[in-house]
């Protein structure tokens, strides 16, 4: 048997089939860390190929037998393409420049992402084909779950949370993201409605008296 070599050097290391296509290579290369889902970025197109200013960080990329890229593993994250996609991942996981971890999954008509999401809620934002935010859910700043609904417009337009104290509210916003509507529970557990005009002063309030609970209107 030949002596096995303890060391191997290379720029690049390819792996072909038996038609002599290379299927997958290991080297020093750009990071795509263009090609991105993710909506907080510049919204750039990127180009097929493109590099950044950085053409030295290793990556490990795997193809099919027509030489299009599938799966590309690098410093910034994995990302998984498919023939019909072009040079855009429909799967990627990475950390972004703030240190925050981010999942970005893509289909034909809608786009999800778990990270820093809409309308103050972190964690699962859902997109539509036009690629604009229309469902975040998950949890506030202060750690309340919540369930928000966005218009074509990019606006919240429900939104369905927490109370301070654990209470359950049901949020209705206008074209404006102005608040003109709540149904929700008192501190009491009492139900309660209140309207908005639109200056977001309180113009109406229907709910139960805390002393007797009668139903009382203001």
């Amino acid at each position: 048997a030949p002596k096995p070599v303890e060391v191997i050097r290379a720029h690049k290391f390819e792996l072909v089939d038996r038609d002599g296509k290379t299927r997958a290579s290991l080297e020093l290369g750009p990071e795509f860390t263009e090609e991105t889902l993710h909506s907080m970025l510049d919204p750039v197109l990127p180009k097929e190929n493109g590099k950044t200013a950085d053409d030295s960080s290793p990556r490990l990329v795997m193809s099919d037998k027509d030489g299009k890229d599938l799966t590309r593993l690098g410093l910034h994250g994995l990302y998984l393409y498919d023939k019909k996609n072009g040079s855009l991942p429909i799967a990627q996981l990475h950390v972004l420049p703030d240190g925050t971890p981010y999942l970005g999954l893509q289909g034909k008509d809608f786009r999800a992402e778990i990270t820093k999401s809409v309308a103050g809620i972190t964690g699962l934002a859902i997109y539509d084909k036009q690629g604009i935010a229309r469902t975040g859910l998950g949890l506030s700043p202060d750690g309340r779950p919540g369930l928000a609904l966005l218009g074509q417009d990019g606006m919240v337009r429900a939104g369905f949370g927490l109370f301070p104290k654990e209470k359950p509210g049901l949020f209705l916003y206008d074209t404006e993201g102005k608040g003109r509507a709540v149904f929700g529970l008192t501190d009491n557990a009492d139900p309660v409605l209140a309207f908005y005009d639109n200056q977001s002063k309180q113009r109406a309030l229907l709910g139960l008296a805390p002393n007797n609970g009668e139903p009382a209107l203001t």
